[in-house]
């Protein structure tokens, strides 16, 4: 007989996100992981300080959405700052354009080495909304 028990890392912050439409899951995903980064920093009606737009092409659409994750991070590290909004022009299966908006911050509450997701996909169930669960590694 084998138990397996799952164990919380201290290291580590999941996120689960659910949305009604693909374009709110990206929007969901990027605020969760922005007040990951600076809490708060999403919240009231803070001036966008930064606009960079955005065009990446990936396999499929879990990786299209860690890849964006992943090139969003990138940019808040390099400027700085945390992206909250974004606006998209396209969103296909396997790929997104559009620009992202931010602002600057002193500093990071945490510093996210790395995203994963443990499930390995979006899913979209039969109550037609759409989720997926990140693990972000801290």
């Amino acid at each position: 007989m084998n138990k397996l028990t799952y164990l919380p890392q201290a290291a580590n912050k999941c996120l689960k996100v659910e949305a009604d439409t693909p374009e709110e899951l990206f929007l969901g995903t990027l605020q969760g992981m922005a007040n990951l980064l600076k809490e708060g920093s999403c919240g009231g009606d803070i001036p966008s300080q930064l606009i960079h737009k955005i065009s990446i092409c990936s396999a499929d659409f879990t990786s299209l959405l860690m890849d964006f994750l992943c090139q969003t991070l990138n940019l808040s590290q390099s400027y700085s700052a945390v992206f909250c909004k974004l606006s998209i022009d396209q969103l296909e299966t396997t790929s997104i354009d559009g620009c992202l908006y931010g602002h600057y911050v002193e500093e990071f509450i945490h510093e996210i080495k790395s995203i994963e997701s443990p499930e390995g996909t979006v899913q979209q169930p039969e109550t037609g909304t759409w989720e997926t669960a990140l693990v972000f590694g801290i």
